[in-house]
């Protein structure tokens, strides 16, 4: 999945959800880490014009410190260094 900067952050949530298999719904009121949610916010974050509050409104997160969370996990996924 490729999603230019600058990109729609709806366009972002269905892709995610799309490639997932997953409703929009649930990316905001899961609690447990799945890929979809810390893709969802990796690319939010990264790849659109969101501030990091708005991305933290849009999946329901309490604050910016589960939105920092979230974008750690991901990163050490990314990085190859977890087991599944």
């Amino acid at each position: 999945m490729q999603i230019e900067i600058g990109a729609d952050p709806d366009e972002v949530m269905e892709r995610v959800c799309e490639t997932f298999g997953v409703e929009k719904e649930s990316l905001s009121w899961r609690r447990s880490v799945v890929d979809a949610w810390l893709l969802a916010a990796r690319l939010l974050k990264d790849q659109t014009s969101l501030s990091g509050r708005e991305v933290v409104r849009l999946l329901g997160l309490a604050d910016g410190s589960g939105l920092s969370n979230l974008l750690a996990i991901a990163e050490h996924r990314l990085s190859g260094n977890w087991k599944s």
